[in-house]
């Protein structure tokens, strides 16, 4: 996550003219044999002024190629990689499996009926817990993602909040009184 937040501040700053190459901390010499080795930068820089050939400024085409890589680049690869969350599909193949072992479990005590509930007020017990798990996520998310920005200090908030819940009897979490 780190190194996403990282990237789209990399390639909105991008400059062809900050790269560096092995060659040139070489000295344009090869460490074993001592042979004189092309600029790679300077192949770069030419065969970009050939891709975008500009009349106006010497340096024109590594403008128009920056401000490419700056646009066009960075909008591919964000498209591509996303913003970090995962997609919905994968967030509700996490967070079903529970819900449904849940939803069960809500079935059993609407049909014993231990609290003299009707099935409706244990249907509408458990509607409530999609909406809570799908919360926690999002501000496990959340976290994570501030987490990644602040580099790796370490948030509970939210994961106290998430266990204050997890730890109380569903008589607190859900609203219902079931004594």
């Amino acid at each position: 996550m780190k190194a996403l937040l990282q990237l789209k501040e990399q390639l909105g700053a991008f400059s062809i003219r900050a790269s560096e190459c092995s060659c040139c901390e070489m000295d344009h010499c090869h460490p074993e044999t001592g042979e004189e080795l092309l600029c790679d930068r300077k192949l770069v820089f030419q065969t970009l002024k050939r891709w975008f050939p500009d009349e106006t400024t010497p340096e024109g085409h590594l403008d128009k190629f920056d401000v490419m890589v700056r646009t066009q680049l960075s909008g591919f690869v964000r498209e591509i990689l996303g913003s970090g969350a995962p997609h919905l599909r994968f967030v509700l193949a996490n967070t079903a499996p529970p819900l449904l072992g849940i939803f069960c479990h809500y079935v059993h005590m609407a049909v014993t009926d231990p609290f003299d509930w009707t099935a409706l007020g244990w249907m509408i017990g458990w509607l409530q817990v999609p909406p809570l798990v799908l919360l926690s996520f999002w501000e496990m998310l959340l976290c994570w993602r501030i987490g990644a920005r602040c580099h790796g200090r370490v948030l509970c908030g939210s994961s106290f909040r998430f266990a204050c819940a997890s730890a109380s009897p569903s008589t607190t979490c859900f609203g219902f009184n079931m004594q």
